[in-house]
C-alpha cells in the first residue's frame, strides 16, 4: 500500500513536471525572437531574454521525452496497457500524428504563411507534403518524434531490458553523436537523439524505490539544486557553445555536455515541483495548476501560431512587453479555444445522443 501511494506521489510529481517543461516552451518561443537566429527577428536586441531562451531550449523538450519515458513505464507495468504493437500504434496514432496533421495543416501552416515565414514560402500544398513527411514541421515536430520513439522503443523494450543500463546509456549516448547522419524523413534522427532521456525516464521509473530515497535527498536541499541550475547551465551553454572547432571534439563534447545540461535542467524543475508543494499556498497553487494541466496539450498545439500572430502586430514592442504578451495571451488563448471546442464537442455529442434515441 505504502508502495502504492508513493508511486501515485511520483507520478503527481512528473505531471507537474510536464507542466513545468509545458510552460519553458512556451517561454522560449516567447523568446526565441531574440535568439539571433530565429525565423523573425526584432528590431530590439535583448541579452537577457536571448539567455532565457538559450537556457530554456536546452532543457525542456529532455524534460517532455523524459516525463513521457516514465509515463510509458507506468502505463506497461502498472495499467498494463500497450499489451500489443497494434494497440501503441492505434493509441498514439489518434493521441499524436492525427492533432499533428490537424492542427498543422488548418492551423499553424496558414497561419505561419501569413507570418512570412520563410520555412514555407514554397507555398500550403508543399508545406503540408513537408509536415506529413516531417521535414517541416514548426513547433509540432516533437509529436512526430515522440510517435516514432515509441515504436521504435516497443519493438526494442525486451532486449532493452535484458541488458545492462549502463551499456544501454553508453549506446545510446553514442547514437546521438551521429544523429545528423540518421534519416531525417518521419524525424526518425530526432526520435533516435531523444531515446537516451526517453530510457531514462523509463528506468527512473522501474528502479522506482531507490529513486525515492534520491528524491528525499533532492527534496531536502531543493532550492540548492534550484540555484545551482541557475549558475551551472549558463556557465556549461557558454562551453558548449565555444568549444574548438575540431570535429571529433564538437561530436563527443557538444552532446555530453548538451545531456549534462538537459539532467542538471531536470533535477532542477523537479526541485522546482518539490518547492511548489511544500509552499503553505499549495492548496491555491495546485488547483490552478491542475486547470492549466486540463489544456496542456491544447496549450502545446495552438501556442505557437498565437504568437506569430501577434508578432505580425507587435514585432518591435518593447522586449519585456513583448514577451510577457507572448506569452500570456498565447496560453489565455489556447485555453479559451479548447474549451469553446469540448463545449461545441459536448453540445454535438448531446444533440446526436437525442437523435439515435
Amino acid at each position: 500500500m505504502e508502495a502504492h501511494i508513493k508511486n501515485e506521489t511520483f507520478m503527481n510529481n512528473l505531471k507537474y513536471l510536464k507542466l513545468i517543461a509545458l510552460m519553458l516552451v512556451v517561454l522560449g518561443h516567447s523568446t526565441d525572437i531574440y535568439k539571433g537566429d530565429w525565423v523573425l527577428t526584432s528590431l530590439h536586441e535583448s541579452i537577457f531574454y536571448k539567455w532565457i531562451s538559450l537556457y530554456v531550449n536546452s532543457i525542456h523538450m529532455q524534460i517532455f521525452v523524459f516525463v513521457s519515458g516514465a509515463v510509458y513505464a507506468y502505463c506497461r507495468i502498472e495499467k498494463k496497457h500497450y499489451r500489443s504493437y497494434v494497440e501503441l500504434l492505434k493509441s498514439k496514432l489518434k493521441r499524436l500524428i492525427i492533432p499533428y496533421i490537424f492542427i498543422g495543416a488548418l492551423f499553424m501552416i496558414p497561419i505561419e504563411i501569413k507570418a512570412g515565414v520563410s520555412t514555407y514560402n514554397l507555398g500550403y500544398i508543399y508545406s503540408v507534403k513537408n509536415l506529413i513527411l516531417g521535414y517541416e514541421s514548426g513547433h509540432l515536430w516533437f509529436l512526430m518524434m515522440l510517435f516514432v520513439l515509441f515504436l521504435l522503443y516497443y519493438l526494442l523494450e525486451k532486449i532493452i531490458v535484458r541488458l545492462n543500463f549502463k551499456i544501454i546509456i553508453i549506446f545510446l549516448f553514442c547514437i546521438q553523436m551521429f544523429y545528423s547522419r540518421l534519416p531525417r524523413i518521419f524525424l526518425v534522427n530526432k526520435a533516435i537523439y531523444y531515446m537516451f532521456f526517453f530510457y531514462l525516464g523509463y528506468l527512473i521509473y522501474l528502479n522506482l524505490g531507490s529513486i525515492i530515497k534520491i528524491e528525499g535527498m533532492i527534496s531536502k536541499h531543493k532550492v540548492i539544486f534550484l540555484f545551482l541550475g541557475l549558475i551551472i547551465i549558463p556557465i556549461l551553454i557558454k562551453l558548449r557553445d565555444n568549444l574548438p572547432q575540431i570535429k571529433i571534439v564538437i561530436s563527443i563534447f557538444y552532446n555530453l555536455i548538451s545531456d549534462l545540461i538537459a539532467l542538471i535542467g531536470i533535477i532542477q524543475m523537479y526541485s522546482v515541483v518539490l518547492t511548489v508543494k511544500s509552499l503553505k499556498l499549495y492548496s491555491g497553487i495546485g488547483k490552478c495548476f491542475d486547470y492549466i494541466d486540463r489544456f496542456n496539450f491544447s496549450i502545446y498545439l495552438l501556442h505557437e501560431p498565437i504568437i506569430f500572430l501577434i508578432l505580425i502586430k507587435v514585432i518591435n514592442l518593447n522586449p519585456s512587453s513583448l514577451v510577457m504578451s507572448c506569452f500570456l495571451i498565447s496560453i489565455i488563448i489556447s485555453i479559451i479555444m479548447a474549451e469553446i471546442y469540448y463545449l461545441i464537442k459536448a453540445q454535438l455529442r448531446c444533440l446526436l445522443t437525442r437523435k439515435l434515441t
